[in-house]
């Protein structure tokens, strides 16, 4: 969602819904994992392209903490 504000800012999009989530999807697209910190139908979207490409998704950065002190 970062990622895509400032281009909706700087452009005169139709559906800037789209626009942003296509932004934010692009950058989900290059992550090694995901903290998903509350669902939302955008946040779903990301979680759903993380979990179909077999990588993690965490709920709390104390599972980031726990998973890297191992």
């Amino acid at each position: 969602m970062n990622a895509a504000l400032p281009v909706l800012e700087k452009a005169k999009i139709s559906d800037p819904y789209k626009v942003t989530m296509d932004i934010s999807l692009a950058v989900i697209n290059a992550c090694d994992a995901l903290l998903l910190l509350k669902e939302r139908p955008g946040a779903n979207k990301e979680r759903d392209l993380i979990l179909s490409k077999g990588l993690p998704v965490f709920f709390s950065i104390e599972e980031i903490i726990e998973l890297g002190s191992n």
